[in-house]
């Protein structure tokens, strides 16, 4: 039993050193036939969206011929009133219509306030002399006797050289003014007035 196990261990070490020390590797065989594929492995996660660059607008094609008319569609709905629009030029003016017939008078309406008096006129020429009227009754006797009274018609009266013009009235409108034994009213009809003997 023991003259046996020898020869086996000296068989086992041989081989191993036959193993360690293998000789030059021969030319690889044909390729087998390809496998059946195999089951899908589940899905990566999604990647990063990648930059969007647009590139450039490409130039404008060549215009297209123009189709044929389409049938007329159906009338809309009328829309809301737009806004008023902006005044016209005046037209030009009309013919004139015939005359009316005068209306029916209407009530007279109240009267109005009483306005400012008016500036005074501008005074109006001369008139003619006018006839001598009769003659007054006689006045009461004066206090003195050297007082004489007169009464001429239009704007200028005199005393005689030998009086002195005492008092003068414009007859009418005006104001006397008085230079010496002359008086003058401008715009009157006749003056009134006393000349004194000196």
């Amino acid at each position: 039993m023991r003259t046996l196990r020898l020869p086996i261990v000296a068989l086992t070490t041989t081989l191993l050193l036959s193993g360690c020390y293998e000789g030059a590797r021969g030319p690889a065989g044909p390729a087998g036939p390809q496998g059946a594929v195999g089951p899908a492995g589940p899905a990566g996660a999604r990647g990063p969206a990648g930059p969007s660059l647009a590139g450039p607008a490409g130039p404008a094609g060549p215009k297209g011929d123009k189709g044929d008319k389409g049938d007329r569609g159906e009338p809309g709905t009328i829309g809301p009133p737009g806004p008023a629009g902006p005044n016209g030029d005046a037209g030009p003016r009309g013919v004139t219509g015939p005359k009316g017939e005068p209306g029916a008078t209407g009530r007279p309406g109240p009267a109005g306030a009483i306005g400012d008096a008016g500036p005074r006129g501008v005074t109006g020429p001369k008139g003619d002399r006018g006839e001598t009227g009769p003659l007054g009754p006689p006045g009461p006797p004066g206090a003195t006797t050297n007082l004489r009274a007169f009464d001429a018609n239009g704007e200028t009266a005199t005393c005689a050289p030998n009086e002195r013009l005492v008092s003068a009235i414009c007859r009418g409108s005006g104001t006397p003014v008085m230079e010496g034994n002359n008086v003058h009213c401008a715009g009157a009809t006749g003056i009134v007035g006393l000349c004194m003997r000196r």
